[in-house]
């Protein structure tokens, strides 16, 4: 059985993969953004509808979601030295009645759903950030030109603009190409967990037909003087950082706390800084960018 390091390298190459597989496309269209840019500056003086390019987005962010889903479906199976889905549920002491085909179709079908759910979101994201940094740009180059006393006439904006455009753009490729690869490789790991031990947890859609299968994320609280019975051991999950200088201190934090010595059940958030996560890359409950953007680490699943 691969260690834990070893895994986590190889989750981290692969993530490195991705990340410069989905690159041009995001350059390709911010490149296609600049080039409107410019002609509409220097007509109008202001900037063109950012909307037009959501849908861009969205069929890249679909696209690289679903290559993404590809690479690391199966990965916490490795994580657990298991070779099927049925065999993790034997592992956990539940029935393994589902036969694989029926658990793989269930996860295919929730990747899916999350694909279709998360990508125009974070579409009308990226593209909402990228109208206000061309607004800024505008407002630099306005900045500029009074500075340096030269005249502010449509085509000197739009030159002076479009060179500022292009440095802000530089800089989001990268935090883009590393925040949706982040997300949707520990959402894979993440719907397969919850597909496996058949336990709901927030960010996962569930088709409806199903929903009666899966078991609720919170159990009911037993009343006074019921029976209690002896949970059944299910996916636990704990929070691997980089261990490096460049980790954030609040997922340093959550590396210690919910290390593989600790692990929490899958169905619970982690407590990062003052958000709550149920895997590294979550917005679901309401984690902020700055727990999400250029994060490198990694949910570890085990029973």
């Amino acid at each position: 059985m691969p260690s834990r390091k070893e895994i986590l390298t190889r989750e981290v190459a692969e993530k490195l993969r991705l990340e410069a597989l989905v690159k041009p496309g995001i350059r390709k269209i911010f490149a296609r953004v600049v080039d409107d840019f410019r002609i509409a500056v220097a007509r109008t003086g202001q900037p063109q509808e950012i909307a037009r390019y959501r849908k861009s987005f969205e069929s890249l962010l679909e696209d690289h979601y679903r290559r993404v889903q590809k690479s690391f479906s199966g990965m916490i199976l490795l994580q657990n030295n298991v070779q099927t889905y049925s065999a993790l549920r034997a592992e956990q002491n539940k029935q393994a009645e589902d036969e694989e085909s029926n658990i793989k179709e269930l996860i295919a079908v929730i990747f899916l759903l999350w694909d279709e759910q998360h990508a125009p979101v974070q579409a009308d994201i990226i593209a909402r950030t990228t109208g206000r940094d061309m607004e800024d740009a505008i407002s630099e180059a306005r900045q500029a030109l009074r500075e340096q006393d030269k005249p502010a006439d449509n085509r000197s904006l739009a030159a002076t603009a479009v060179a500022i455009l292009k440095r802000i753009l530089r800089g989001r490729v990268d935090l883009i190409a590393v925040t949706e690869t982040q997300t949707a490789a520990e959402t894979t790991k993440a719907i397969e967990a919850s597909t496996a031990a058949r336990v709901l947890i927030p960010g996962i859609p569930v088709p409806r037909d199903i929903v009666p299968l899966v078991e609720p994320a919170i159990a009911p609280t037993p009343g006074p003087g019921a029976r209690t019975t002896p949970q059944v051991q299910t996916l636990k999950k704990s929070w691997l950082d980089m261990r490096d200088k460049r980790v954030r201190a609040t997922h340093v934090d959550a590396g210690r706390r919910y290390s593989p010595a600790s692990p929490i059940p899958l169905n619970e958030a982690f407590i990062v800084g003052s958000s709550r996560m149920m895997q590294p890359g979550d917005t679901s409950l309401g984690a902020p960018i700055r727990e999400i953007a250029h994060c490198r680490c990694s949910a570890m699943y085990s029973f």
